[in-house]
């Protein structure tokens, strides 16, 4: 039996596993050649957007515009972009006075002083005007009420603006099939309530989940909330597996958001013959693996590898435990031990923590989960995870116990890889 070592990553480290390759299968994010440097790759889709005119078209010289901006959750390389926006505004005749970065916390906390300048860089962080969004302080306007019935209540600040321009990244979500676009406006900056309301949306049917936009009712009660401010003009990157820009894509605000989940489509979403007894996936470390909130879209991604009754081996540090939202996580996995007991609680009282657990309890409905994480291992047994003591005799017992000669399924970046079978 041939053996090799994998460096999977861990928080900002890396654990090394020894594992038996003659049956492993390695399912990971397709690898991107950049031809091109980030700032041009930026530039590119600036002078060439999707179902839209220039920029310099949209915006007016002296105008006030509103850009909104990812939070510490979501690094998307806003440093490098930022510049190269902010420097087409001062072109078009629009001072940094004039400009203001709101935050799209959406129900995610307000960020310090020095996670703002890490977002934005150091030279945009002293030139220009940056505000945190908070879903449940910051004063919100009442905008339209959408077909799911959703009212929608947007910040203030966007507005008052002459101009929005929404930027991001386009990764795959648990739940809303894609991140990027709309999301800017909701979840990113609505009121509590409209947010709470639009995550409800994930009981309707069976379409709210990765890879998905077409019946989804998360994003289409999220598009419907874009359309009554709409936005001006888009600015989205799509990721490669290293964190860099694979591509940019600006534009309007639906259509080149499409077009960048076409290329999330054929970079993330990977092709498997079968799916494996055993599954070993890592978040893809810091920031994916933050908390377990974050880290749990990485499992769910898993859960589509691994067979029924299968076992998922699971790296998510969680650095800052179950949330760093004060959400109450903890209270709705030990106060609900079933999917169903989750659900009917949440139809009746949706709160966010409740939503976080469910998705972990439909993983549990298909297969063991033992983690590698720094959350207290007497707080992971409660919520049904079984805690690694020692990674590599984990890996071991579950190899002799599925055998030498079954396949293994092994996810570096689990959070932006979704397994499909093959037809």
């Amino acid at each position: 039996m041939r053996e090799g070592v994998i460096k999977l990553a861990y928080g900002k480290a890396e654990v090394s596993v020894t594992l038996p390759v003659d049956n492993l299968e390695i399912v990971k994010p397709k690898k991107v050649n950049l031809a091109q440097s980030q700032k041009e790759l930026v530039l590119q889709a600036i002078n060439n957007p999707i179902n839209s005119p220039p920029l310099k078209e949209v915006v007016r010289k002296g105008e006030k515009v509103c850009i909104l901006v990812n939070d510490i959750t979501r690094l998307t390389k806003s440093e490098t972009f930022l510049p190269v926006l902010l420097e087409e505004l001062n072109q078009i005749g629009v001072a940094d006075n004039k400009i203001s970065i709101l935050f799209t916390n959406g129900l995610h906390r307000r960020m310090t002083k020095e996670e703002h300048r890490l977002i934005v860089g150091n030279d945009i962080a002293g030139k220009v005007k940056m505000y945190d969004h908070s879903a449940r302080e910051s004063k919100c306007l009442y905008v339209g009420k959408t077909s799911f019935g959703n009212k929608v209540y947007l910040n203030k600040m966007i507005l008052e603006a002459d101009r929005i321009i929404m930027t991001g990244g386009i990764i795959l979500h648990h739940a809303a099939g894609y991140g990027g676009g709309r999301k800017a406006i909701l979840p990113g900056v609505a009121k509590e309530s409209s947010i709470y309301y639009n995550h409800r949306l994930i009981f309707e049917g069976n379409m709210a989940k990765p890879g998905v936009l077409n019946g989804n009712p998360l994003h289409e009660d999220a598009l419907e909330a874009c359309k009554f401010v709409k936005p001006d003009f888009l600015l989205n990157i799509v990721p490669d597996h290293e964190g860099n820009i694979a591509q940019a894509f600006a534009g309007h605000f639906h259509f080149a958001h499409k077009r960048g989940c076409e290329l999330v489509d054929d970079l993330y979403k990977v092709k498997i013959q079968e799916q494996a007894n055993l599954v070993i996936a890592s978040c893809g470390g810091f920031p994916n693996d933050i908390d377990l909130r974050q880290s749990k879209k990485s499992l769910y991604n898993a859960s589509f590898a691994v067979k029924r009754g299968g076992t998922i081996i699971f790296l998510a540090e969680c650095s800052k435990g179950f949330t760093r939202e004060g959400e109450s996580f903890f209270e709705w996995a030990t106060k609900y031990k079933t999917t169903d007991a989750i659900k009917e609680a949440l139809l009746n009282n949706f709160q966010l923590g409740g939503c976080q657990v469910y998705r972990i309890r439909e993983v549990l409905d298909r297969a063991q989960v033992h983690i590698l994480t720094e959350i207290p291992d007497n707080i992971i047994k409660e919520i049904g995870l079984i805690p690694i003591v020692s990674l590599q005799e984990v890996i071991d017992s579950c190899i002799k116990e599925f055998g030498y000669d079954e396949k293994i399924i092994i996810m570096p970046r689990a959070a932006l890889t979704l397994p499909e079978k093959s037809n």
